[in-house]
């Protein structure tokens, strides 16, 4: 029996300790959050992914290829757990933007 989920993978991100910051030093490139950003866009693409096949389920199952109502419905469900996820994180990345904006200096 196949289960109807994917296993969830691991984060394989190895976290270097932080540098002291001299003043007047511009930061590396590998620095400035390269890592960050390719963990984020691959993130975003596993979400897209997520929805397209959930429109492919669809679209099979409005043609007849697909008889079982219950794998399109599970594809649905994941594709809208996966926007809550992400809506609630840019919620939580603006809330943090909004705090950092406000701190006094």
């Amino acid at each position: 029996m196949s289960t109807p989920f994917n296993p969830i993978q691991p984060l394989n991100t190895q976290l270097t300790p932080m540098q002291p910051f001299k003043l007047g030093e511009q930061p590396k490139a590998e620095e400035t959050g390269s890592n960050f950003g390719q963990m984020f866009m691959k993130a975003v693409d596993g979400m897209s992914g997520q929805f397209n096949q959930a429109g492919d389920k669809i679209d099979d199952l409005m043609t007849g290829k697909l008889n079982n109502l219950h794998d399109v419905v599970i594809e649905g469900e994941k594709a809208g757990i996966m926007l809550k996820l992400a809506t609630h994180i840019a919620s939580r990345v603006c809330t943090a933007c909004t705090t950092l904006f406000q701190m006094q200096i």
